[in-house]
């Protein structure tokens, strides 16, 4: 059970890093794009924020970004496959819907850090979290009783081997 909430509270932690990383690289985007701006952001772009946001949570489910923890490399071709979609439904989007004109530079550009931004916080998060989940409170405490070989032989196991358990009483 415990196990089950560390997940789901690791697809969750993925889930807020990918939006947070997404509005970053909208903004930089639109920023490097037109520099003479900087501190402000245009009203329109602001507008088309929350369908950044959600083609991207889509294109990332879609994909399975959060369907469980997978290696480097097959995260890596999920984020590329994700990217390229949510720039195509992007632009798609923006084709239909006349009302929002944007620059296609900056969406080259978001696209372009959307990705790399995503790879590295991913990455990071990974690395937090399987830190947290090794911890002793995700561990089942374990009291052996007996001092026989087939007692020590455990022991020495579950110190060398990372299971989910926790010796705390011999």
């Amino acid at each position: 059970m415990k196990i089950k909430r560390a997940v789901t509270q690791y697809q969750y932690g993925l889930l807020v890093i990918d939006m947070m990383v997404c509005t970053v690289s909208f903004l930089v985007a639109f920023w490097v794009r037109h520099f003479n701006q900087f501190p402000s952001i245009s009203p329109d772009y602001l507008h088309a924020l929350p369908v950044v946001l959600i083609v991207w949570l889509i294109s990332y489910k879609y994909f399975g970004l959060y369907n469980g923890i997978a290696g480097t490399a097959a995260e890596f071709i999920q984020l590329l496959k994700a990217n390229c979609t949510g720039v195509m439904g992007l632009l798609a989007f923006s084709f239909f819907y006349r009302h929002f004109a944007y620059s296609r530079v900056t969406t080259a550009l978001f696209a372009v850090t959307v990705f790399i931004l995503a790879l590295f916080f991913r990455r990071v998060f990974r690395l937090f979290a399987r830190d947290v989940l090794k911890s002793f409170k995700w561990k089942h405490h374990v009291l052996l009783i007996g001092c026989g070989e087939v007692g020590k032989t455990l022991i020495r196991e579950f110190m060398q081997s990372s299971t989910e358990f926790r010796v705390i009483g011999f």
